[in-house]
């Protein structure tokens, strides 16, 4: 019997591997908000701007690269400030990431500015000032953005999978992780942990963030609960998948091949044989000839 595929889920639900962030900026300069988001099936992503949603449009422009979103404003003025906030949803839910945006106004430009009238050098005496007067306005403290997180908690976006085992053959688990700094990973069976060996080969791809464990020759103790467990300064997070036991592998045995004339008197001896009550003798009721010729001469008399 050969062994059946492991079942295998990869839905998973939208994760911002780079959130929103606060934005400081001039009055007429570019603004790029980003994000990046992972995710199966693809989700779809929609920008909002103070609760309600932008599209694409001479003022703001909406672009994507691969798993990378962006919102561009070639040219921000002070009524483009506020709080943005990205929405990311699939079949398996939705995530949401936020931020400000903060623009100090530029000067004036001539046409806005208020014009001036110069009249006859005559000077009023003013008053001496007093110690009201003098004392400075109060100015307001300028905005600066808190800086990006420096951790990220791990997160799995493909779980452990539930696997059959067919003893004799080799065993595949594998899920994948993300976070910063890259978690480290740990594969445990029942509690303890799973180390490389002569049958246990743990391999972890921080580029792709790919865990894998692979057994060989699996025997019938290979079966049981496994499971991953990533950590780092922000978070842990685990992961368990199932090894089932389905027996050894049997070979069925195939059937030989026959000539017809032997298929034929095999069947010939397992039918079961003809008695005499079942074929009776037929009886022929004609009668003989010698019947015939007594029977005429008998009949034929002399005068």
């Amino acid at each position: 019997m050969a062994p059946r595929r492991p079942f295998v889920t990869d839905k998973v639900k939208p994760v911002f591997t780079q959130p929103l962030r606060d934005i400081f900026c001039k009055q007429g300069e570019p603004v790029i908000l980003e994000v990046n988001v992972e995710g199966h099936p693809e989700p779809i992503v929609k920008w909002y701007r103070e609760g309600i949603e932008i599209s694409s449009s001479p003022d703001y422009t909406l672009s994507r690269s691969n798993k990378t979103y962006r919102l561009t404003i070639a040219e921000v003025f002070p009524e483009d400030a506020g709080k943005f906030k990205v929405v990311a949803s699939n079949a398996e839910g939705s995530t949401i990431s936020e931020a400000s945006l903060l623009v100090e106004p530029g000067p004036l430009s001539p046409q806005q500015a208020e014009p001036v009238f110069t009249a006859a050098p005559t000077v009023p005496r003013l008053p001496p000032p007093t110690p009201e007067a003098v004392k400075p306005a109060p100015t307001t403290p300028k905005f600066t953005p808190p800086p990006p997180p420096a951790n990220i908690p791990p997160s799995f976006v493909q779980r452990l999978p539930d696997v059959r085992m067919v003893e004799g053959t080799n065993i595949k688990l594998e899920c994948r992780v993300l976070g910063k700094p890259f978690p480290q990973v740990i594969f445990t069976k029942s509690g303890q942990p799973v180390l490389d060996g002569p049958r246990h080969q743990v391999t972890v791809d921080e580029r792709t963030g790919r865990c894998t464990l692979i057994i060989t020759r699996a025997h019938p103790d290979d079966e049981g609960e496994y499971t991953c467990t990533a950590m780092n300064p922000a978070g842990e997070v685990s992961t368990t998948g199932r090894v089932i036991h389905e027996g050894p592998r049997v070979q069925e045995p195939m059937e030989e091949d026959i000539s017809p004339v032997q298929r034929f008197l095999q069947e010939e001896q397992t039918r079961k044989p003809a008695t005499f009550d079942e074929y009776p003798p037929q009886i022929d009721r004609r009668p003989s000839r010698s019947v015939s010729r007594s029977v005429e001469r008998r009949i034929s008399v002399e005068p």
